[in-house]
């Protein structure tokens, strides 16, 4: 009988006994797949993007052509049809071939479950991060055909997808009923990659019977099936931090803003010889928003139209909130005098983007043909590059983060960082360390505010972000999002809260407020949990800016829950409620560090973003630097010396571009800028008018412009204005024209230094706090 059965088998393919089952994949045939993989997702649905981003007019404007452009160029382009469009173009890419239909399945470093029937394939897409060591955990749950799986590196983070390259594989034996785990491990990656991984299944498993017939492997199951889970795990190298890194950092700056709101916002740009980028505001940027705010004590929008370059007649600024305060110029002079690690902070608010459109067709960017001449027949009626542009967030933050990626390529001194691991190594190379977030209102959103709608869910769309260099990001911003309740501040952001979530409360308020604290009482959503466990399974850094009290205290409690010996956390730019006016109460309600949360922010180690505003502050407790010039350097003196006492780690926080004024100037006729003064008409107080500053005006010396009280003579220039070195750039110093622009963050730290602030020790290693702060984030293989 066994005889027989042996005769069958070697005959016919037929097995009464077990059977070979389908070989490991060649070389050839894992090349294949993985070509396959590259040229189906990278030609087919890129080449369709890019056609859609020709008709659109933005693909040839302000980026290179080359791969790492066209997923910025055509996603943010498209529009509300792009979802449909993405997701039509995957499927018929794969439509012709045995495989499943393919979503955008992301693997992570949590394991995800699924099942292939009727042998076909699956694909997912992940990141080797640079610097790390790369482990892909593949588990067969339960099979009863074989398997194989094919890594394949099919681009990298900045250039986009490439040239696709095999660089590992294994196989599952069918062994039916029988779990079985395999890893493919590799180390140091040299760039931050972007992988598929491919689970490749036969229908039915076949052998080459003695014949040389390939047959199938019987008994023939009845329904073929490969149970699998999945995750990829990137593992840093143990950072060696016994030495401080050196150089401060900035937590909060929107360096590409002009990107944002397609185009309606800022004045000026990010980048581009400076008679274009830092031309003058013709188009009278702000206009619309001093309608809406004319000024207040921390900045205004200009309704008149401002100059620029050559002259910087009115710009840079520290007043100005809609014109442009971080060039690539100005950066890389605050980096060559010690700025060293910078949080890009990606952004958009797709209502505020919408109102403005329904006033400006145009935007700010306009359009220059190769000799760098504007084109078009002069002024207004040039051609406007921002004139297609939409306000969807995920458009929008497309368009910024191809910016950013340019930059990272075009200059030697600006590298993205991916880990903390690689950001610590960028500074010990004389680099500027750029992180990237995310500052939305529709944090990770759907419906028409995702136009990638084929990322699909809130997870797979973090997943591509963080494919694209975003590390860290905010749950929340201006107004509550499905995540986290929002912090209530300023009156004129009640219309946005309004907009989004269209319910007034009894309280009069479009937020939910507690009836006796006046504060938001929605707090860490479900989903919200789900973000916090997703993002300590990716290793980011949580920034808890723009929570709500009580979301943040639940993200505390989350935390712990999930990680009890704690886990990355910072607030990117926030201010003490200790040390708040009663103006500044008004203001800025729970939108600060409050007296209830100080023990969970010590608790947690939480790293803290002093922002630079010019807001009139109390005096810190037993400070030692004298506050009397509201707005300026001894203002924020007062958040150093508080931070000081009470032992929290610190940064600055600009938050330029973001529609906020910066500090003013100690002397000169700006000096004191937050300084109140009663309104005869009105009995209101307010800051102090322009060119009133109690510091003295004006006058051209020898040495340059000092401020000198009144009544007295050039002789007599105040020593702290002599014993600091602040150099004029474009026509601003520090000493006399506040933080116009980020080149002069470096200046206001050796301010702090002159005035021997307690905690400006802490500023000068800034950097290096907040890539230990990153490194808190990082999950051990014991976890």
């Amino acid at each position: 009988m066994i005889k027989f059965k042996k005769i069958l088998a070697a005959t016919f393919g037929i097995s009464l006994l077990a059977a070979p089952a389908m070989a490991q994949m060649s070389d050839e045939r894992a090349n294949e797949l993985c070509q396959i993989v590259q040229q189906k997702a990278g030609r087919q649905v890129w080449e369709h993007l890019r056609e859609q981003a020709d008709k659109a007019g933005c693909r040839k404007r302000w980026f290179n052509r080359n791969a790492g452009e066209f997923l910025g160029c055509a996603s943010f382009q498209i529009g509300s049809s792009l979802e449909s469009t993405v997701r039509g173009a995957w499927n018929r890419a794969f439509a012709n071939l045995d495989w499943a239909t393919w979503g955008p399945r992301s693997a992570s470093n949590e394991f995800q479950y699924g099942e292939i029937n009727l042998g076909f394939k699956r694909v997912f897409f992940s990141q080797a991060d640079v610097l790390a060591d790369t482990v892909i955990t593949v588990v067969k749950r339960d099979a009863n055909i074989s398997g194989n799986v094919v890594v394949c590196e099919i681009g990298d983070v900045q250039r986009g997808f490439g040239t696709a390259t095999v660089i590992g594989k294994e196989y599952f034996a069918r062994n039916e009923g029988v779990s079985e785990r395999k890893r493919i491990r590799f180390d140091n990656n040299a760039r931050q990659r972007i992988i598929g991984i491919i689970i490749d299944t036969p229908a039915v498993d076949t052998f080459v019977n003695a014949v040389g017939i390939r047959v199938p492997v019987s008994p023939i199951p009845l329904l073929p099936s490969f149970k699998y889970k999945i995750k990829v795990r990137n593992i840093w190298p143990e950072l060696n931090m016994k030495k401080i890194l050196p150089g401060i950092a900035d937590l909060h700056i929107h360096q590409v803003a002009d990107r944002g709101f397609a185009g309606r916002v800022i004045w000026g740009e990010h980048d581009g010889p400076l008679n274009q980028a830092l031309a003058k505001d013709e188009a009278g940027a702000g206009k619309i928003l001093f309608r809406v705010a004319e000024k207040n004590e921390d900045g205004e929008f200009k309704k008149d139209l401002v100059g620029g370059f050559p002259y910087y007649e009115d710009w840079p600024s520290h007043e100005l909130r809609g014109h442009h305060g971080a060039h690539m110029r100005w950066l890389g002079m605050a980096h060559e005098w010690g700025l060293n690690l910078i949080v890009v902070s990606v952004v958009n608010n797709d209502f505020l983007c919408k109102a403005l459109k329904a006033v400006d067709n145009r935007g700010n960017i306009r359009a220059y043909d190769s000799s760098g001449r504007p084109i078009g027949r002069g002024g207004l009626r040039d051609q406007w590059v921002s004139t297609s542009w939409k306000c969807s967030d995920s458009e929008n933050i497309e368009r910024q983060l191809s910016a950013i990626h340019k930059l990272d390529r075009d200059y030697s001194w600006y590298s993205v960082a991916m880990n903390p691991y690689h950001a610590a190594q960028i500074i010990k190379s004389g680099k500027l360390a750029v992180v990237i977030s995310l500052e939305t209102d529709g944090v990770l959103g759907a419906k028409g505010n995702n136009t990638l709608g084929a990322l699909g869910d809130w997870e797979n769309q973090l997943d591509f972000y963080r494919m694209r260099g975003v590390t860290t990001t905010q749950l929340v911003h201006e107004s509550d999002s499905r995540f986290c309740g929002a912090a209530p501040h300023r009156d004129d952001l009640e219309l946005g809260q309004f907009l989004r979530n269209p319910t007034r409360y009894g309280n009069g308020s479009s937020f939910r407020r507690d009836p006796v604290t006046r504060k938001n009482i929605i707090g860490l959503t479900d989903v919200g949990k789900e973000l916090i466990h997703a993002m300590i399974v990716r290793q980011m850094p949580i920034d808890l800016a723009h929570g709500s009290e009580k979301c943040r205290q639940e993200i505390f409690a989350e935390v712990r829950k999930i990680r009890p010996n704690g886990h990355g956390l910072y607030d990117s730019h926030t201010k003490f409620e200790r040390l708040m006016t009663e103006i500044g109460m008004e203001r800025e309600e729970e939108y600060m560090i409050t007296e209830n949360l100080m023990d969970d922010y010590k608790r947690n180690n939480v790293l803290i973003g002093l922002r630079t505003a010019a807001f009139d502050v109390n005096d810190a407790p037993r400070g030692s630097v004298k506050n009397d010039c509201p707005g300026s350097v001894l203002s924020y003196a007062q958040a150093v010396d508080f931070a000081d006492q009470q032992g929290f780690s610190i940064a600055y926080a600009t938050d330029f571009n973001g529609l906020i004024g910066q500090l003013g100037p100690l002397y000169g006729k700006d000096s004191c800028y937050s300084g109140p003064f009663v309104d005869p008409d009105t009995d209101d107080s307010r800051h102090m008018e322009v060119g009133s500053g109690p510091r003295g005006v004006y006058l051209e010396t020898a040495a340059g412009a000092f401020g000198i009280p009144p009544g007295e003579n050039a002789d007599a220039a105040p020593p702290l204005a002599l014993q600091i070195i602040s150099p004029r750039i474009d026509k601003q110093n520090f000493q006399f024209d506040g933080l116009a622009s980020i080149a002069m963050l470096p200046a206001l730290h050796t301010q702090l230094e002159q005035l021997k602030t307690p905690g400006a020790q802490r500023l000068d290693r800034s950097a290096d706090a907040y890539i230990r702060m990153w490194n808190r984030a990082r999950t051990r293989e014991s976890e």
